[in-house]
């Protein structure tokens, strides 16, 4: 190798740093995830370390983990929606020219339900999910009448966020 040769290499490496630095994109590894309680609801989600501190309450019963998108955790309380047919109704009620587009609903009242709806701007793609923690069920997902666009990788770290709830400790 001669070295004019060794010269571009460096410079194609350092330029490729460079343009890796100002456009943010990295081949990294993602951020690590750790448990966070979330405010006064007695349970946990696993998030990226950098958003523990980024959720907010919202009213009595509920918490907001910022993001994109932004996922809203509601435990029982006054604005509860009683059944997976009720939150289909809910969801199809607040979507424009939307519509359910998987769903499972399991006999113990759990469910996971996604749908899409467009809302001028291109397809949005949201969820609601109903776990089960102890003896109390919360609803996690993206909110229905939320203008947010996100990528499949996106919906799909909101949707293992959703999944890892479990009691705090």
């Amino acid at each position: 190798m001669n070295r004019t040769t060794l010269l571009l290499l460096v410079a194609a490496a350092c330029s490729k740093e460079s343009d890796t630095k100002a456009t943010g994109t990295t081949s990294a590894k993602p951020a690590e995830l750790a448990y966070a309680p979330l405010g006064d609801l007695g349970i946990a989600a696993e998030m990226p370390a950098g958003s523990i501190d980024s959720h907010r309450r919202n009213k009595a019963g509920t918490m907001t983990i910022e993001g994109n998108p932004e996922i809203l955790v509601q435990g029982q309380g006054p604005e509860w929606i009683a059944d997976a047919a009720g939150v289909k109704a809910d969801i199809e009620k607040n979507m424009q020219a939307g519509k359910i587009t998987k769903q499972d609903v399991k006999d113990d009242g759990t469910f996971r339900i996604e749908y899409t709806f467009d809302a001028g701007e291109g397809a949005i793609h949201g969820f609601t999910i109903r776990k089960k923690v102890g003896d109390k069920f919360f609803d996690c997902g993206t909110k229905p009448w939320g203008k947010t666009t996100v990528t499949t990788e996106q919906l799909a770290a909101a949707m293992k966020i959703c999944d890892s709830l479990r009691a705090a400790k």
